[in-house]
């Protein structure tokens, strides 16, 4: 059984700059607890997010529709999905609407509340590096 959770927010910056800052690879990512992602965004590539060589996640992009839409696997490796992430970017009248789903393979693997835990702090890190972004070109 598949559970899936919604997450959003609305940031100033442009849809551009949040697909560039979702994308960005080889490096760390504060917003993503420093670990850094590495993939060349081609549907059917590998797609890596890591903290270390023994800390890490693997998976496959599935889309990436520039700036639309950002979808990729992630578990222990591309063989053990865990979870089905997906990005949609969108200009709204106040900015832009980042929406995050999550698709758990395993429906027992997290709570909502668990979630919100890991990945709240990522949306709102992210709100957090964008911000300066949009600042700076005013």
């Amino acid at each position: 059984m598949v559970t899936t959770e919604l997450f959003r927010i609305v940031t100033c910056a442009a849809e551009e700059h949040v697909w560039d800052a979702l994308t960005a690879t080889g490096q760390p990512l504060p917003y993503f607890y420093g670990m850094t992602l590495t993939s060349d965004w081609q549907p059917g590539s590998s797609v890596t997010l890591a903290l270390s060589p023994d800390h890490r996640l693997e998976g496959t992009v599935l889309a990436a529709e520039r700036p639309g839409r950002l979808s990729y696997t992630l578990g222990a490796s591309t063989d053990e999905v865990a979870a089905y992430v997906t990005w949609e970017i969108r200009r709204c009248p106040t900015g832009t609407v980042v929406r995050l789903y999550l698709d758990e393979a395993d429906s027992h693997s997290g709570t909502t509340d668990e979630l919100e835990e890991a990945w709240l702090p990522v949306l709102s890190g992210l709100a957090a590096h964008l911000a300066p972004r949009h600042l700076a070109g005013l």
